[in-house]
């Protein structure tokens, strides 16, 4: 996000702009996305969630309402309340090509990411709960590294698993892949002062995955990321 106060672009993700202005030049959404795998070199092919347009709000456990994502990502209320319920205002519904793609895959992974700012409102949109209902892929959730104020403060790996499974329609998930790797003292630190640390791979997660693949997952960087070699190398396998 840009960080620069006073300026029209402050608090504004830079990924989501690259993708608004592609859009705006080549025609459309689809277009944009398209184009922006092409300039990324991306593997693969990436699809919409929806092309609706919709908020997301979230709803406090003292009953206060937060709209929008920014507002959800950068909290400007107290971030120890913790997020009760998720919606999209005006709903939304999931795009066709995307649809058909969830229910021919061979695997679905969901993770990680921002729980209620980036990987549930994909999951309420109108639609998805059919489609991952009637999709033969086995399923794959991957747990964050860290928490986040605001969003999963306090969280353990088995609290957004849960979450996941609440919004996803899901019973449970095949596999469940969380990191157990100490990560650098002074990674931890800097995460720290944003309020943000390790989030547990707890006993409970068991419930809530048939398989629980756990291991050294995070990357050498110098910000707490998953390392997608690792990743990639685990579903493989499976």
């Amino acid at each position: 996000r840009f960080n620069k106060e006073g300026s029209t672009l402050h608090q504004h993700s830079f990924g989501n702009l690259f993708l608004v202005a592609l859009s705006s030049i080549y025609g459309g959404e689809v277009e944009g996305i398209r184009k922006a795998s092409e300039l990324l070199n991306i593997k693969g092919k990436i699809l919409p969630v929806s092309l609706d347009r919709a908020h997301v709000h979230a709803i406090l456990e003292n009953g206060e309402e937060i709209v929008g994502e920014t507002n959800i990502d950068i909290p400007k209320h107290n971030g120890d309340l913790q997020i009760k319920n998720v919606f999209l205002d005006p709903p939304a519904k999931i795009y066709e090509e995307t649809d058909k793609a969830i229910r021919e895959a061979d695997f679905i992974v969901i993770g990680p990411g921002d729980l209620y700012s980036s990987l549930i409102p994909t999951l309420a949109v109108s639609g998805m709960k059919e489609a991952l209902a009637e999709s033969k892929a086995k399923t794959i959730a991957v747990c964050n590294l860290m928490t986040k104020w605001g969003e999963t403060h306090g969280f353990r790996a088995s609290e957004m698993i849960a979450e996941l499974l609440r919004y996803s329609g899901l019973k449970k998930f095949d596999y469940a892949v969380c990191n157990t790797e100490p990560l650098p003292p002074e990674i931890l630190s800097a995460y720290e002062k944003e309020k943000k640390y390790p989030m547990v791979c707890d006993s409970a997660l068991s419930k809530y995955a048939g398989k629980v693949i756990t291991g050294d997952f995070s990357s050498a960087a110098d910000i707490a990321r998953h390392d997608s070699e690792k990743i990639a190398r685990i579903i493989s396998e499976l």
